[in-house]
C-alpha cells in the first residue's frame, strides 16, 4: 500500500520533525514500495523470458533488453501506484471519514483494475485467434504497444522510447510528491506542527 508507506507510517511522528529532505524521505519510503512491485514482476517476467529463449533460441541481446524492461516496468508500476496513494493521500486529508474514503477509493481502483485487466485478456485472446491481422493492426493502431513488444526483442529503438518514458514518467511523480510530501501529511494543512526540541539528558547515581 502505498499510501500507508509513503504518507502515514508508523515512525512519522518521530522522522517529520527531524531536518529530513522530502526527497529523501520520498525516496527512502518508495524504494521499498518498487523492490516489492520487481519481486512481483519478476517472478512473471523472468519465466517468460526463460521460455522465449527455450523456444526460439538462446540470444543474448533479447535476454538483456528483456530484463531492462522489465526494470523500467517496475518503474512504471511504480509511479502508477504512487500516484494512486496521492490521489488518496490528497482527498483523506480533506475529509473527516479517512479510513472510510480510503476503502472506497481503494476498492473502486481494485474493481477498475479488474474490469480493465478482463478487457484486456478478452482483447489478447481475440488477437490470438487472428494473429497474422492483429499484428498489422497493433503495428498501425497501437503503436507504443508494438514498441513495447520488439522492445522486448532486442529493438533498440522501442527500448529506448520506453526507457525515456519511463525516467520522465518517473520524474514527474517524483517531482509532485517531493513537492507535496509535507503539505500532506499535515504540516501545511492546518494541523498542529510537530516541533523537535533537543534536551539535554541527566545522568543520575544509583545510590
Amino acid at each position: 500500500n502505498t499510501y500507508a508507506t509513503v504518507y502515514v507510517p508508523k515512525d512519522n511522528d518521530i522522522i517529520i520533525p527531524l531536518p529530513f529532505k522530502a526527497s529523501d524521505l520520498i525516496i527512502s519510503r518508495l524504494t521499498g514500495v518498487w523492490i516489492m512491485g520487481l519481486f512481483y514482476e519478476g517472478m512473471i517476467f523472468i519465466p517468460t523470458i526463460i521460455v522465449s529463449q527455450i523456444k526460439g533460441g538462446f540470444n543474448l541481446i533479447t535476454i538483456i533488453c528483456s530484463l531492462i524492461m522489465m526494470l523500467v516496468g517496475s518503474l512504471i508500476v511504480l509511479c502508477l501506484s504512487a500516484i494512486l496513494g496521492y490521489v488518496i493521500a490528497e482527498i483523506s486529508v480533506r475529509l473527516k471519514s479517512k479510513s472510510f474514503m480510503i476503502v472506497i477509493l481503494s476498492l473502486g481502483f481494485f474493481g477498475a483494475y479488474w474490469y480493465v485487466y478482463m478487457k484486456i485478456l478478452n482483447g489478447i485472446t481475440s488477437i490470438l485467434s487472428m494473429i497474422v491481422v492483429a499484428s498489422n493492426l497493433v503495428k498501425d493502431k497501437a503503436y507504443l504497444l508494438y514498441q513495447l513488444g520488439a522492445a522486448c526483442t532486442g529493438d533498440f529503438k522501442g527500448l529506448l522510447i520506453y526507457m525515456l518514458i519511463g525516467m520522465i514518467f518517473t520524474y514527474l511523480v517524483y517531482y509532485v510528491m517531493t513537492k507535496s510530501f509535507f503539505k500532506i501529511i499535515g504540516m501545511n494543512k492546518g494541523e498542529k506542527k510537530v516541533a523537535y526540541k533537543q534536551q539535554k539528558s541527566v545522568s543520575q547515581s544509583v545510590s
